[in-house]
């Protein structure tokens, strides 16, 4: 499938901001397995006085920009191509015991990237009360794909989606405790728990393409 997404940010200031510096992640990754990026291009108005490109430490493109005249509205504007092929199927899922073992510290293992997923990071600390509410799904030796799954259907269906009842920076353990929030919340719940019992999870912003009920129309924006 090829897709083609554009993606406009724009602010308007209640007053001039005479300097500001930027970090925009706005280029689809061209590593990813299934997905070719073809094109992209981003424009920022006004004209960056400074513009770089590059990665961060976990690879992801970002783009720096600094402006240096007065501005009242600072729009940014990315328009990209992708081709994405089908996910290979999944082989049969190890018992997740046998995953959080494979993370676990031994003498002269072989590395994996992965294991840094395992700990506890700015906004998602490791907790007994995330692990608490995993184990009604992680049973003994049940596969990993398959507690993944059921857990996440169980923070779909007991947390309540509810705009506005969260701040950006509000700990995943408040929004594990009141069982409500935004989507960010819980992503972070979801790593929580899986952090917790050992697991390597981490956190993935993009555009999922959905399909429209018949009769309505599709969502610019929202239905991204």
């Amino acid at each position: 499938m090829e897709l083609r997404i554009v993606h406009e940010t724009c602010y308007d200031y209640a007053a001039p901001v005479m300097l500001a510096q930027h970090m925009a992640h706005l280029r689809p990754s061209a590593a990813l397995a299934g997905q070719t990026l073809l094109s992209h291009q981003l424009s920022v108005t006004p004209e960056p006085a400074q513009a770089t490109e590059g990665e961060d430490a976990f690879g992801n493109p970002r783009h720096f920009f600094a402006l240096q005249v007065p501005h009242g509205r600072l729009c940014v504007h990315a328009d990209m191509t992708v081709r994405t092929e089908p996910p290979q199927p999944l082989p049969d899922s190890l018992a997740w015991e046998a995953v959080r073992a494979h993370f676990a510290y031994h003498a002269g293992a072989t590395f994996d990237a992965a294991a840094e997923f395992v700990f506890t990071s700015p906004f998602v600390p490791n907790h007994e009360a995330f692990a608490d509410y995993a184990r009604a799904d992680f049973t003994p030796g049940r596969p990993l794909l398959e507690a993944c799954e059921a857990l996440m259907a169980r923070i779909h269906t007991e947390f309540e989606y509810r705009s506005g009842s969260t701040e950006i920076n509000t700990p995943a353990l408040t929004a594990l405790e009141q069982r409500h929030g935004v989507c960010q919340d819980f992503a972070h719940i979801m790593l929580g728990c899986l952090r917790s019992l050992g697991l390597a999870a981490r956190y993935v912003s993009g555009y999922l393409l959905t399909q429209v009920p018949e009769g309505q129309a599709r969502l610019i924006g929202a239905d991204a």
